[in-house]
């Protein structure tokens, strides 16, 4: 699969920890769904 072709639901309550793994999977072309919240995203991921 392609990365552009990827969804990711990336989620963390460490504002640091998200940059970062956002910064790295934005530079290899992912698409990202992110967030603070890991039940409130979940159920939303849920519903993709």
């Amino acid at each position: 699969m392609k990365p552009e072709n990827a969804k990711i639901l990336l989620i963390d309550d460490n504002p640091k920890n998200l940059q970062v793994a956002m910064n790295i999977l934005n530079r290899e072309g992912y698409n990202l769904i992110y967030a603070q919240d890991g039940k409130t995203e979940i159920i939303r991921g849920l519903s993709l």
